[in-house]
């Protein structure tokens, strides 16, 4: 449901990732960046392999990170042990597996500094991997700028508000969804309230079904605006 509305979008990473191309995904907080890379990657799952790291953390913490998703702990089991200038070394020579790309989701970028940006740069040198970055709004514009130089070519994307035949739509299949009585004119008006914002109608779809004393409900983690 989270992908609802964002069928350009959607298209837009496609295309991007196609033509060997990075991705950056900008727009305010709660309008639904995380869930759209994450819908992105659950249905593309096939075409390439995706891992996801968050950016607000230290680079030896991305490190282990991605060590943790890309390699066995068999394999390593001493990845705790291993200096930060190694297993940097270790991600930057990793090949894809079975032919498929590895796609490392940034999420959370809300703060560049030196130490990231080598990071970051070290895996870009490989040429073993393709990104999608996940942008704050308040992300300094020369910051910005310096990230979409460092991801180049890469693929801008900013998330807007839903429109409301967008709106109606999520609102109409959360009905279908979870057996929610409404009428198409409560689901008009649900849409307009909501003024297309994906955090508040998830927001609002959970809170009609604990008032319905409903036991199935979207679970924190499934948040559009996330």
């Amino acid at each position: 449901m989270c992908l609802v509305g964002r069928q350009r979008e959607l298209r837009q990473i496609t295309k991007a990732l196609k033509d060997g191309h990075n991705v950056i995904i900008k727009g305010s907080f709660g309008i639904g960046k995380t869930s759209l890379a994450a819908g992105f990657a659950a249905e593309n799952s096939r075409l390439w392999q995706f891992s996801l790291v968050d950016f607000s953390q230290t680079a030896d913490q991305m490190a282990k990170a991605l060590m943790s998703q890309f390699f066995p702990q068999r394999r390593y089991k001493s990845v705790k042990n291993l200096r930060y200038k190694a297993k940097r070394y270790i991600l930057s020579q990793s090949d894809a597996k079975n032919n498929i790309k590895q796609v490392i989701i940034l999420d959370n970028i809300v703060k560049v500094t030196t130490h990231r940006f080598a990071f970051l740069r070290e895996l870009l040198l490989g040429g073993n991997y393709l990104f999608i970055a996940i942008v704050e709004s308040f992300l300094p514009r020369q910051k910005l700028f310096d990230l979409r130089a460092q991801l180049y070519p890469a693929e801008m994307i900013e998330l807007t508000h839903l429109s409301k035949h967008e709106a109606s739509a999520y609102f109409t299949q959360a009905a279908l969804k979870y057996n929610l009585a409404w009428t198409k004119k409560q689901i008009a008006a649900l849409a307009e309230i909501s003024r297309g914002y994906p955090l508040g109608m998830h927001e609002t779809v959970k809170r009609h079904l604990r008032l319905h004393s409903l036991t199935k409900y979207p679970h924190d983690g499934e948040a559009c605006g996330n």
